[in-house]
Order: structure tokens, then sequence, then C-alpha cells
């Protein structure tokens, strides 16, 4: 699926996906979930490390689809820097979900996903194009360099 046909199926994605930054990623997560609480840290280090003032420079812009249970923790959990689903967007939530087959366990069911990824998720699409360049985010960013120069690696997949 390309750009604009993403931006078209899901619309809070329609600004990032036309910014300057030529990759975005999507950030499945949850703030009651373990995992994820450990990981949001080091994926806001990489977006920050990135920004230094000049957001004209971004290489990386970032969006949180939450699992979250109510408004109020999704609020409090997510930097307030990055772009976020709505939380009352439920369907568009759930279809990004359902597209890109990530979601928490104790939501499979409910949104009838086949689950390729549970949370948390870091997907990185190029911005032009809607092509998926990774779906290991989350490995790339925690992984033995601590994510440095991954937003270069990520780059030069474009």
């Amino acid at each position: 699926m390309d750009a604009a046909a993403l931006a078209s199926k899901f619309p809070s994605l329609s600004g990032p996906l036309s910014s300057s930054a030529p990759l975005l990623g999507l950030y499945f997560a949850a703030s009651w979930c373990p995992d994820c609480t450990e990981v949001t840290p080091a994926v806001n280090k990489i977006y920050e490390s990135q920004v230094n003032g000049d957001s004209n420079k971004k290489i990386l812009d970032l969006v949180y689809v939450a699992s979250d249970s109510t408004a109020d923790q999704m609020e409090n959990y997510v930097p307030s820097q990055w772009d976020v689903i709505p939380f009352d967007q439920v369907e568009e939530r759930s279809n990004l979900k359902r597209h890109f087959g990530a979601c928490a366990g104790k939501e499979t069911q409910a949104l009838g996903v086949d689950r390729k990824h549970g949370i948390p998720t870091l997907i990185i699409l190029d911005s032009s194009t809607g092509r998926v360049i990774t779906t290991s985010g989350v490995d790339d960013v925690t992984g033995p360099d601590g994510g440095n120069h991954v937003l270069n690696r990520w780059k030069a997949m474009l």
C-alpha cells in the first residue's frame, strides 16, 4: 500500500506521511505493558537525538498507536512531541493494528487480528512510498549498540 493509500485509509497518518521526515515510525505499545515501559525511553531517546531544536532536519516522525485502556493512560504515557492516533479514533487504531498485525495479546480476539507482532513493536515506513523498511525497530533501538546510528541505518534502507 503506497503512502497516499495509507493516508487515505488512516487519516491520522496523513500529516506525518507528508512531513519532510523520510521515515515514519509506528510505535504499538501501552502504558500498562512492562516491556513497553522499558523500551519507550529508548525509542524516545532516538527520536530526541535527531531533533536538536530543528524540526526541519528530522529523519523520523513517530506515531503512537495505543493499546492503553483509557485516554488518560495514553496521554500520560506518550511523549508530548510524538504524534498519536487519537484515543477516540478506536476504529482507526483497530484497523492499523489489523493492517500491520501488531497488538497486545489481550486485544487479539476482540480485533480479530492475525497477530504477527506483540507490543512493543516499532514499524518503520518510508514516508514517501509507505513501504515497510523494518518491523524490528524495537530490536534495532535496544540492540547491543544502544541504538547508535540506527536512524542512519534505516535511512540507508530507503
